[in-house]
C-alpha cells in the first residue's frame, strides 16, 4: 500500500507481521528487565543499605513513570492512527511539537514536587537511614522524566513505522550504556568520588543512558522518516494545538490506568510481607517467574494496541465488520500465543526455581504461582481490551473506572482478605478478582 508516497504494508494486519511484531514487543520487554537487573547487580557489592535504597527507590520510580507513559499511549495513538491512515506526512511534526511541550511542563512539574518527597517518605514510615538515600534517587530519576517520555515516544515511533528492528537496537545500545556507565559512576575513582552515594551513582547512570536513548532513537526515526514527513514549521499552529491539547486530554487518563495497574499489583505483595519471611519470600520468587512469562501476553497486547490503531485510522476505507474482525483476529492471536507461551514455559519451570528460588520454599512458591495462573485468563481478557480503550482514547473511561476498581474494591478486598486469612494465596487470588472485574468492564465499554 501506498501511503505520502512510500510502500507502508506494515500497518496491514498479516500472520507474518503480527508475530514479527509481538517478538520484537516481548525482547524489548526482556531487555527492559535487565536495566534494573544490571543496576541492583552492580551496586550490591556495596552493601544491604545500598541495594535496598535502589531497589525500594527503583519501585516508586516505576510508579511515577507508568502514568508518565500514559503520554506515550496518546502520542502513539495518534501516530498509528496517522500512519493507518496515509496522514503521518502532516500529523508527525506537530504531534511530536505537542510532545515535547508536554514533555517539558511535565519535568517542570514533577521537579517541583520534589521536596515532598522526603517528608512522604518519612510519614509513610520508611527506615529512617533509607530516606536520604531513596530521595536522592527519586530526585535524579525525576529530573530526567521528560527525557524517559521523549525516548520512549521516539522508539515508538521506530516500531510504529515499520522500523521494529531498531527499536530493539536503541534499547541494547541503552542497556550496554547504562551497564558502563555504571561500572564507570560506581568504581572508577576520580569519577565515583563526584556522586554522594552508591545509589545516585546509579540513579545518574539510568539517567544518562535514558538521554542517550532518547537522542538515537530521535535521530533514526527523524532519519529513517526524512522522505515521509513535511519538516516545515510553517502553517503547524492549528494541527499543533490540537495535536498538544489531544495530548494533555487523553495521556492522564491513559497514565491513571498504568499507574492503578501497577499499584494494585504491588499493594497485595506488600500485605503478604506483613505475613511471614517465608510467604515474602515464596512471593517474590513466585511474582518473578509470573513477571517473565507476563512477557508473552504482554507482547500480543501492545501488537493489538498497533494493529487496531492502524485499523482505526483505515475506518474510511473498511467497513465496520472488518474492524470487528480484526478485534476478533488479534483477540484469538492473544489468548493463542499466551497459551502456547504458557505450555513451553511449563518445562522451563524446573531449571528456573533452581537457579533463582534460593531459599524460598518451592512448594508455596508454586501455589503462588498457581494463584497467579488461575487469574491469568482475567489477566488476558482485562489488558486487550484496555489497549484497544487506550486506542479509541477513551482515556476519561478508564481513569474513573480502574480508580474506582482499584482503590474501593481490589485494595479494600486484599486487605480484609489478608486480615482474615493471612494466606498469600488467597491475596493473590482476590488481586485476579479485579482483573475480573475490570475485563467485564473494558469489554462492555468497547461494545459501546
Amino acid at each position: 500500500m501506498l501511503r505520502d508516497g512510500v510502500k507502508t504494508d506494515h500497518s496491514q494486519l498479516t500472520v507474518s507481521g503480527y508475530l514479527g511484531y509481538v517478538s520484537v514487543a516481548f525482547w524489548a520487554g526482556m531487555i527492559i528487565v535487565g536495566f534494573g537487573a544490571i543496576d541492583l547487580a552492580m551496586v550490591a557489592p556495596f552493601g544491604a543499605v545500598q541495594l535496598a535504597a535502589v531497589g525500594q527507590a527503583d519501585i516508586l520510580v516505576t510508579a511515577v513513570m507508568a502514568g508518565v507513559l500514559g503520554f506515550s499511549d496518546s502520542y502513539s495513538t495518534r501516530l498509528a492512527q496517522a500512519e493507518g491512515a496515509g496522514r503521518t506526512k502532516r500529523t508527525f511534526l506537530p504531534l511530536v511539537l505537542g510532545l515535547v511541550v508536554v514533555a517539558f511542563g511535565l519535568t517542570c512539574l514533577l521537579i517541583a514536587a520534589t521536596p515532598a518527597i522526603e517528608p512522604l517518605l518519612y510519614m509513610f514510615g520508611q527506615i529512617e537511614t533509607l530516606v536520604p538515600l531513596i530521595a536522592a534517587y527519586i530526585v535524579i530519576r525525576l529530573i530526567g522524566s521528560g527525557l524517559f517520555l521523549l525516548y520512549y515516544a521516539a522508539n515508538e515511533t521506530l516500531k510504529i513505522s515499520g522500523h521494529r528492528r531498531f527499536a530493539i537496537a536503541v534499547l541494547v545500545f541503552g542497556l550496554v550504556v547504562n551497564a558502563g556507565l555504571n561500572v564507570i559512576f560506581l568504581y572508577v575513582a576520580p569519577i565515583a568520588a563526584l556522586f554522594s552515594s552508591p545509589t545516585a551513582a546509579v540513579a545518574w547512570a539510568t539517567l544518562v543512558s535514558e538521554a542517550t536513548m532518547a537522542i538515537a532513537a530521535s535521530i533514526l526515526a527523524s532519519w529513517l522518516l526524512r522522505y515521509r514527513v513535511n519538516w516545515s514549521l510553517s502553517n503547524i499552529s492549528v494541527s499543533f494545538g490540537a495535536e498538544f491539547f489531544a495530548l494533555l486530554r487523553h495521556g492522564p487518563g491513559a497514565g491513571a490506568r498504568r499507574l492503578n495497574d501497577y499499584v494494585s499489583a504491588l499493594i497485595p505483595l506488600l500485605l503478604i510481607g506483613t505475613f511471614s519471611v517465608a510467604a515474602v519470600a515464596a512471593a517474590a520468587v513466585a511474582t518473578r517467574i509470573y513477571m517473565i512469562f507476563c512477557r508473552i501476553p504482554q507482547a500480543t497486547f501492545a501488537a493489538a494496541f498497533l494493529y487496531y490503531s492502524y485499523a482505526l485510522g483505515q475506518r474510511s476505507i473498511v467497513t465496520s465488520f472488518a474492524l470487528q474482525d480484526t478485534v476478533r483476529k488479534l483477540l484469538r492471536a492473544s489468548v493463542i500465543i499466551t497459551t502456547i507461551g504458557l505450555a513451553v514455559s511449563a518445562f522451563f519451570l524446573t531449571p528456573i526455581l533452581d537457579l533463582i528460588e534460593g531459599g524460598a520454599d518451592r512448594t508455596l512458591v508454586l501455589w503462588l504461582l498457581a494463584a497467579f495462573m488461575i487469574a491469568l485468563p482475567a489477566y488476558v481478557f482485562e489488558q486487550f481490551f484496555a489497549e484497544l480503550l487506550v486506542a479509541n482514547e477513551r482515556s476519561q473511561f478508564l481513569l474513573v473506572s480502574t480508580s474506582i476498581t482499584t482503590y474501593l474494591v481490589i485494595l479494600p478486598l486484599c486487605w480484609f482478605v489478608a486480615k482474615e486469612s493471612g494466606d498469600a494465596f488467597s491475596v493473590l487470588l482476590a488481586r485476579g478478582l479485579g482483573s475480573l472485574i475490570l475485563g467485564g468492564l473494558f469489554f462492555l465499554a468497547f461494545r459501546k
